[in-house]
């Protein structure tokens, strides 16, 4: 996985509201160990508030964000799952000609992965953009290409750029096109499966 970009000041804004809460939290908590240790006649370490900021954030970032994006609450979509579709390429003489084409999402808040598979290739995302607005969210994403052994003469290692626009909640559209030495484009259509 690697970090994505998104508009940085709202990730400081709810890291600044995660840490404002953890202030209370580690006065609850100072309160609450206080008089275990009194009940225990042992004394016990009161958890820092760096400690209860990183176990709030901890969580936050792999767990709760999905459900406050479920939401509406949050402007950056869960695109976490495996989504099946098509894909068109200029590769070849027939565009028209639609392959098996798949993607697997691994998202946290702050975190993605993008895998591609067709018949032919695997490619791995390097670096990641996700933007919203009120049409919806856009998935940019640049990737490394590898084709598979079994792959037709020809094929070669590459790097390219995806531009996919999510669609109602589970369908994906967009656009590739591949960089330098192969110069070639194509078009992406997914649905979540997963």
């Amino acid at each position: 996985m690697h970090s994505y970009a998104n508009e940085p000041s709202r990730r400081w804004k709810i890291i600044g509201l995660i840490a404002l809460v953890c202030w209370p939290i580690h006065h609850y908590l100072s309160g609450m160990v206080s008089n275990l240790s009194q009940m225990a006649g042992i004394p016990l370490t009161v958890p820092s508030v760096l400690t209860v900021f990183y176990v709030a954030f901890w969580c936050f970032r792999h767990v709760l964000w999905r459900g406050l994006a479920r939401i509406g609450l949050l402007d950056v979509n869960d695109l976490n799952g495996t989504w099946e579709g098509t894909l068109r390429t200029s590769h070849g003489d027939n565009f028209d000609e639609e392959y098996p084409f798949t993607l697997h999402i691994e998202q946290e808040w702050t975190r993605i992965s993008v895998e591609a598979q067709t018949e032919s290739s695997r490619s791995e995302s390097t670096s990641a953009f996700l933007e919203s607005d009120q049409s919806g969210s856009e998935l940019t994403y640049t990737y490394r290409n590898r084709p598979k052994p079994s792959s037709e003469e020809g094929m070669a290692a590459h790097e390219g750029t995806a531009k996919l626009r999510l669609k109602e909640e589970d369908r994906l559209v967009g656009r590739y096109y591949t960089g330098e030495g192969r110069e070639q484009y194509g078009e992406i259509e997914v649905t979540r499966v997963s």
